[in-house]
C-alpha cells in the first residue's frame, strides 16, 4: 500500500504532490518535493511520521521555511509543515504554545497579558518548534531562558521533557541529536 492509500484510511488530511519549494520557503526557490502534508492535529501529525516510518520516506519537519534551501532537484521524500498547529494559551505566568506559533506571537501574547521577557526574540522569523529545536537566541537572550518544557512525540507517545533535560547549548538542543518532534513548549514569563 502507498502513502495516499494509507493516508486515506485515516480521514481528509491535506497532502499535495510534488509540491513547488518555492510556495513554502523564504526564499522562493528550489525544486519540488513529492509530497507536502499540513496537520492540523497531533494525531495527524503523529499519524503521517508513523506511515512515513513504515514505508521507508524520508521526511523532514518544517515551520516558517525561513532560512530553508531546497535543492532545484527536488525532495524525494515528505516535509511535514506545522504551520497549521497553531493552539496558544496561559495559565498564569505559563504560555503554551505548539509548534506552529511563530515567536512573534508568542511574544505578542504575552505582552497582551503583561508578560514580558523574551522580547529580545520578536524578530527572528522562527516558529515555536524550530527556535526550541535549535535553541534561537539574539541579543544574549535565548529560548531556554524561558522555556519550562517541551511536550514531545516520542514513537508516536506523547512524552513531557523538563528544560535541564532538553541539554540546551548554544543554537543546540537534544532534539537535534534524536527522533523526537516537538509538539508543544511551555513558557514562564515575568510580569511586566
Amino acid at each position: 500500500m502507498n502513502f495516499i492509500s494509507r493516508l486515506n484510511q485515516l480521514g481528509d488530511m491535506p497532502v499535495c504532490q510534488n509540491y513547488s519549494a518555492k510556495n513554502f520557503t523564504s526564499y522562493r526557490l528550489g525544486g519540488k518535493v513529492k509530497y507536502f502534508a499540513l496537520p492540523s492535529t497531533a494525531k495527524e501529525y503523529a499519524n503521517l511520521i508513523e506511515i512515513a516510518n513504515d514505508l521507508d520516506i524520508r521526511y523532514r519537519i518544517l515551520g516558517n521555511g525561513s532560512n530553508v534551501l531546497v535543492a532545484d532537484g527536488g525532495y524525494n521524500g515528505l516535509i511535514i509543515c506545522t504551520k497549521n498547529l497553531k493552539k496558544i494559551y496561559a495559565s498564569g505566568q505559563i504560555i503554551y504554545a505548539t509548534c506552529g506559533v511563530s515567536l512573534s506571537q508568542l511574544i505578542m501574547f504575552g505582552t497582551k497579558r503583561g508578560l514580558g521577557g523574551a522580547h529580545k526574540l520578536i524578530g527572528i522569523p522562527a516558529t515555536v518548534g524550530g527556535a526550541t529545536y535549535m535553541n534561537a537566541g539574539a541579543f544574549g537572550c535565548c529560548i531556554a531562558d524561558s522555556l519550562c518544557s517541551v511536550k514531545i512525540i516520542d514513537n508516536g507517545k506523547l512524552k513531557k521533557l523538563d528544560n535541564n533535560e532538553c541539554e540546551f547549548g548554544y543554537r543546540k538542543s537534544i532534539f537535534q541529536k534524536n527522533d523526537n518532534f516537538i509538539l508543544e513548549s511551555a513558557f514562564k514569563f515575568n510580569k511586566k
